[in-house]
């Protein structure tokens, strides 16, 4: 994880075309036993290796 107030990037944004493609995308990424969770806005978020947060969204 970045140092806190170290300049970078806190997430960003993946679109989806669609709810199909946006649940396979999450399936996909539980099965390689990555963490996906779902905010109150129903956001889907996941970490890449360097601990970026992406959103998933359709």
């Amino acid at each position: 994880m970045p140092k806190e107030n170290s300049v970078g990037l806190n997430w960003f944004t993946i679109v989806l075309e669609n709810e199909r493609k946006k649940e396979q995308v999450i399936q996909q990424l539980r099965q390689i036993g990555a963490k996906v969770t779902k905010d109150t806005r129903d956001v889907y978020k996941t970490y890449d290796p360097s601990g970026n947060e992406i959103h998933l969204v359709i």
